[in-house]
């Protein structure tokens, strides 16, 4: 038997399977922002919360909190509106699991400064964290999507 390796149990590159969760939970914000709908809910999971919680942090969302109903928890996420209008406009998945698109540090560098308000997602060996953080920490990864505001 070959000694192969899977992408996910490789140390050096994250594991693929949060595209699926970031896809969805992208697509459901960029659906209840057209809708103007002011809040929505999702099922709680470890990776859904990270994801989100990177969505604070870039503002993509207003706040979200943790529920529970009929014991099943749910995370409650509350979209930025300002008199009816949408704040932070789109949010575009780049790799998939079928083509991945990865970026060198100094590829990074050079990006970020032809870029104005745009955050880039980057999944680093550290999870998911933005552009910034990436030249931060001097990190190359797997460009997964990016979000202009």
């Amino acid at each position: 038997m070959l000694g192969l390796m899977s992408m996910g149990s490789n140390p050096v590159f994250p594991n693929i399977s949060n595209y699926y969760n970031l896809s969805i939970i992208s697509n459901l914000i960029n659906t209840h922002k057209l809708q103007k709908s002011l809040t929505f809910k999702i099922l709680y999971s470890q990776k859904n919360l990270n994801i989100v919680k990177i969505f604070k942090n870039i503002n993509l969302i207003y706040k979200y909190s943790l529920i529970q109903k009929n014991n099943i928890n749910y995370i409650l996420i509350n979209l930025n509106f300002f008199n009816t209008k949408k704040i932070g406009t789109n949010l575009k998945i780049i790799s998939k699991p079928s083509k991945k698109v990865y970026i060198s540090y100094t590829a990074l560098r050079l990006l970020a400064k032809r870029t104005g308000r745009s955050i880039f997602l980057i999944s680093t060996v550290n999870g998911i964290i933005t552009h910034h953080e990436a030249l931060k920490y001097k990190l190359s990864g797997i460009v997964i999507g990016f979000v202009t505001l």
